[in-house]
């Protein structure tokens, strides 16, 4: 499959690289072409580790295969597309921050009540969601909320846990469907995020 989009990101860069072009400009075509409002979700599947120490990497690899199939109609339903399926993280976009918000918590309750039938092999996800102008290629999404995500979603081992960027947060908080809790700030690039969780009712 050809990445079209991930060909005109990379061929926009060597412009600047070759000095063709100055960032000014590359950055205002990249916006146009790839710009996006949206809200990333950025998953750690955080019983990967302990699956591949005890029990070796390729039964860990088949337990995350089938917890990607478990989430694949979740973020669909949703509105998410899938841009990275990796052995022990996703990386999906959505168009409204509150979708995302309602696929991280519809996807977690659903490996909780799986964990509560299965004896052994349990799966357990971390959550960092974002919110804001993105660039969005065919495999990937950047930008200061993707990479904050990113980090917010780092595994705690054996732990359901989603947490999203003050932006995000600003853009849901008013809802009453949903409730959040402030967690402990984060040092990301030498600044100080204060994060905010969602509580699970």
């Amino acid at each position: 499959m050809a990445l079209e989009k991930t060909n005109r990101l990379k061929e926009l860069l060597k412009q600047i690289v070759s000095q063709q072009s100055d960032v000014a400009t590359v950055e205002s075509q990249l916006d146009g072409e790839l710009g996006r409002d949206c809200a990333v979700m950025v998953s750690d599947f955080s019983s990967f580790l302990g699956l591949a120490r005890d029990k070796g990497i390729v039964s860990a690899l088949s337990m995350v295969e089938k917890a990607h199939e478990i989430a694949a109609p979740i973020l669909s339903a949703l509105g998410g597309e899938v841009l990275r399926a990796e052995p022990d993280m996703l990386v999906v976009v959505f168009p409204k921050t509150i979708d995302a918000v309602m696929a991280a918590r519809a996807v977690s309750r659903t490996f909780e009540t799986n964990n509560k039938e299965a004896t052994e092999d349990k799966l357990a996800v971390c959550i960092g969601i974002g919110k804001g102008r993105m660039l969005v290629t065919d495999d990937q999404v950047y930008g200061d909320q993707a990479m904050i995500a990113a980090r917010l979603g780092e595994a705690v081992e054996g732990e359901f846990e989603v947490r999203l960027t003050p932006e995000a947060h600003d853009d849901v908080q008013h809802l009453e469907s949903i409730s959040f809790s402030e967690s402990d700030p984060v040092m990301i690039a030498g600044v100080s995020i204060a994060p905010y969780k969602l509580i699970f009712a």
